[in-house]
């Protein structure tokens, strides 16, 4: 009766995973890749919000963005993003001037500590982008990259 038991377990969770809805895989994707970067990023003290701005910045010209155009280049044009500009401006990777132009303007540039941080972590990116990929048949890729373009036009 034990081993019927296990067997039908077993079944019971296949089952359960093929009721899943799509909305609770991509949450539960989301979630692991969420955790993934976190992860890549510990060791540099940095939120995944704080490295796009980091990418921003690089990205952008020598004297710098005004906070407004990273605000308005971040995905989901956060609120808080003086706070996180802020944070990465006490751990050197970043720097706020005056503008030349309009003195009630500050513009933020990446520093040299701030670029180094940006590389090594992209890196790390990198890393978590191969091994996703290496899961994925070559040809299957643009099918799912089709797919998940789809997806992102149906929720905006």
């Amino acid at each position: 009766m034990a081993k019927k038991k296990k067997k039908k377990d077993k079944k019971s969770k296949s089952k359960n995973s093929d009721k899943r809805t799509l909305i609770e895989s991509i949450e539960a994707l989301h979630f692991l890749f969420e955790k993934s970067v976190d992860d890549a990023f510990d060791q540099y003290d940095l939120s995944n919000e704080q490295f796009k701005i980091l990418q921003i910045l690089d990205a952008g010209p020598k004297e710098g963005y005004p906070l407004k155009q990273i605000r308005k280049s971040l995905p989901n044009q956060t609120s808080n993003t003086t706070r996180l500009v802020e944070k990465l401006r006490l751990k050197g990777f970043l720097n706020k001037k005056t503008s030349k132009l309009d003195k009630r303007e500050l513009r933020v540039s990446l520093t040299s500590s701030g670029s180094d941080v940006l590389k090594n972590a992209s890196l790390k990116i990198q890393e978590i982008n191969e091994n996703l990929r290496s899961v994925i048949k070559l040809k299957e890729l643009p099918d799912l990259l089709k797919s998940l373009t789809a997806l992102e036009k149906a929720l905006k």
